[in-house]
C-alpha cells in the first residue's frame, strides 16, 4: 500500500493535489468544527434542561404559597368570592406538581419529596375545605382544622425545601460533570488545530519544494543555453506532473537540439570538405559562386535559437501550454525552413510564410514594444528568392532598430511592382535609425542567425547575375528604409 501511495501522488497533476489537500483541510476542520459545536450545542441543551428542572420546582412553590395565601385571606374575609379565589388556586398546584413529576423526578430522593407534596396537599387541601365549611358553623372543628391545616403547610414547606436541595445538589454535579467535558474537549480542540497546523505547513514545505526546484533548474539551464552552452545537466522529473510534462519536453528538445546542431556542424564540414574536391575538377569560376552560394546559405549561428529557447522557456513558466506550444511550432517551422530547403531558391510566398513565424516569437518576446505588418499588392506565389533572404534584414530591423527604443516600434513589408519589368520589395522600420556614415560603417558587420546584410546581397548577385538593387536609406531617430528591387522575369 505504502508504495502505491507515492506513484498514485506523482501521477496526479498540480490541480488535482491541490484540490486533494484542501479537500482533505477542509473536511478536517469541518470535522473537528462540528464536533466542537455538536458538544457545545448538547451542553446547552443539558443546562436548559436542568434549568428548566429548577424553574418548575420554582413555580410550584409559588403556586403552593399562592394557595395558602388565598386561604388565609378566606379565612380572615371569609365571602364567596374570596372562596372562589382560593379554589381557583387549586389547578395550577396539581398543574404544576404533574410537571415536576413529569420533568424533575430524576432520582429516589427527587421521587420520594414529590409524592410527599402529593400526599401533603392532598390532605392540606381537605383540612382548608373543612376548616372553610365549620366557619360560623362549628368553631371547635374549625379551630381543629385550621390547625391541623397549618402543620401540613409546614411538612409540604419542608418537603418543598429538601426538593429545592436535590435540584441543587443535581445541579451541582452536572456542573462539575459538564465542566470536566467541557475542557476535554477544549483539549481535543487544541490539539485538532495544532495538528491540522502542523499538518498543513508540513505539505505545503513538501509541495513547494517539489514545485520549485525543478523551475529553477529549468530556469538554470535555459540560462546557460542562451548563453551558448548546449551541453547542460538532465533536469530530474519526480512527478508526472504540469512541470513533470514541461521538465521531460525541455530534456527532449535540448537533446534534440545538441543532435540538430551537431548535425549542422558536420553537415558544414561535409559540404565545405565537398567544395574544395569541386574547385580542383570543375571550372574554377562557375565552380566559385555556386560553392560560395551554398556556403553562405549553410551558415546558420545558433545564438538565435538559444535567445529563442530563453524565450519560450520563461513563457512557459508564466502563461499557460497553448501559447508554449505556438512558441516551439513557429521555431520547428524555422528550423524545418532552413532543413528542407537546401535547394538554393524558394517563393516569396514561403519567405513571408517563415517571417511571420519568425516575427510571432519576436512579438512574444518583446510583446506590445513591437509591431509588425505586410502590405501586398500582387501575387507573389511564383516568384523565387534565395532563401533568409527577407529574414536577416527583419532581425537587423529589431536589434538594431526596435529593440534600443524605449517605446518600441513599428517595421512594415511593403510588395508591389515597379517599372522596368521589376518587382519593389521595401522594409520600412520605425527604430533609432542611423547617418550615413553609421550605415558606411556598420554594413558590412551586421549580422543576424549568422547571415548579414553584406550575405544577403552577395546571394541575390548570385541569384540575379547583378539585375537587382539592393538600397539602404536612414535618418537618426526615425528609422530606417531597405529597398530591393528584383527583375520580374520569373514572375509568372
Amino acid at each position: 500500500m505504502l508504495s502505491i501511495i507515492p506513484k498514485t501522488w506523482h501521477d496526479l497533476s498540480i490541480k488535482r493535489k491541490l484540490f486533494l489537500f484542501f479537500s482533505i483541510l477542509i473536511l478536517s476542520v469541518s470535522f473537528l468544527y462540528f464536533y466542537i459545536l455538536n458538544n457545545a450545542f448538547g451542553y446547552l441543551q443539558t443546562y436548559e434542561e436542568d434549568l428548566i428542572k429548577t424553574a418548575l420546582v420554582q413555580n410550584l412553590s409559588g403556586a403552593i404559597k399562592n394557595n395558602n395565601d388565598q386561604f388565609n385571606h378566606v379565612i380572615r374575609n371569609y365571602s364567596e368570592e374570596n372562596i372562589k379565589k382560593f379554589e381557583n388556586t387549586i389547578e395550577p398546584v396539581w398543574s404544576t406538581w404533574n410537571k415536576v413529576k413529569n420533568n424533575a423526578n430524576t432520582s429516589q430522593d427527587a421521587f420520594f419529596q414529590i409524592e410527599a407534596i402529593r400526599y401533603g396537599m392532598l390532605t392540606y387541601l381537605e383540612s382548608t375545605k373543612s376548616s372553610i365549611s365549620s366557619v360560623n358553623k362549628n368553631q371547635e372543628i374549625f379551630t381543629e382544622q385550621l390547625l391541623r391545616a397549618g402543620r401540613i403547610e409546614n411538612y409540604i414547606e419542608n418537603y418543598l425545601n429538601s426538593l429545592i436541595n436535590v435540584r441543587l445538589d443535581e445541579s451541582t454535579r452536572l456542573h462539575e460533570s459538564q465542566k470536566e467535558a467541557v475542557s476535554r474537549i477544549r483539549i481535543i480542540s487544541f490539539v485538532g488545530i495544532f495538528f491540522i497546523g502542523v499538518i498543513s505547513l508540513l505539505f505545503g514545505n513538501f509541495f513547494s519544494g517539489t514545485l520549485t526546484k525543478p523551475i529553477i533548474d529549468l530556469a538554470n539551464n535555459t540560462l546557460k543555453m542562451a548563453r551558448g552552452d548546449l551541453k547542460v545537466d538532465k533536469v530530474s522529473a519526480q512527478s508526472n506532473d504540469e512541470i513533470g510534462v514541461l521538465t521531460n519536453s525541455f530534456n527532449k528538445m535540448s537533446i534534440n537540439i545538441n543532435e540538430m546542431v551537431e548535425s549542422l556542424k558536420d553537415k558544414a564540414k561535409i559540404e565545405k570538405q565537398l567544395f574544395e574536391d569541386e574547385v580542383k575538377l570543375i571550372d574554377m569560376g562557375k565552380s566559385l559562386q555556386e560553392a560560395q552560394f551554398l556556403s553562405l546559405q549553410s551558415q546558420i549561428n545558433p545564438h538565435f535559437l538559444f535567445n529563442t529557447l530563453n524565450t519560450i522557456c520563461r513563457t512557459s513558466m508564466f502563461e499557460q501550454a497553448p501559447k508554449t506550444v505556438r512558441l516551439i511550432e513557429c521555431l520547428s517551422s524555422i528550423f524545418r525552413y532552413n532543413l528542407n530547403n537546401q535547394e538554393k531558391v524558394v517563393t516569396l510566398e514561403e519567405e513571408l510564410e517563415i517571417l511571420k513565424e519568425y516575427m510571432f516569437i519576436q512579438k512574444t518576446r518583446y510583446g506590445d514594444r513591437i509591431s509588425f505588418n505586410i502590405k501586398n499588392s500582387i501575387n507573389i506565389s511564383h516568384l523565387r528568392i534565395p532563401v533568409f533572404t527577407l529574414q536577416p534584414l527583419i532581425e537587423n530591423a529589431v536589434k538594431h532598430g526596435i529593440e534600443p527604443k524605449e517605446d518600441g516600434g513599428r517595421i512594415t513589408i511593403y510588395i508591389d511592382k515597379a517599372p522596368w519589368n521589376k518587382i519593389l520589395i521595401r522594409i520600412e522600420d520605425t527604430g533609432v535609425g542611423f547617418n550615413q556614415e553609421e550605415i558606411n560603417i556598420n554594413k558590412h558587420s551586421w549580422k543576424s542567425t549568422g547571415i548579414g546584410i553584406t550575405n544577403v546581397k552577395k546571394r541575390l548577385s548570385l541569384k540575379f547575375n547583378g539585375m537587382e538593387t539592393f538600397n539602404i536609406q536612414s535618418t537618426k531617430e526615425k528609422g530606417t528604409v531597405i529597398s530591393i528591387s528584383i527583375p520580374e522575369q520569373e514572375y509568372v
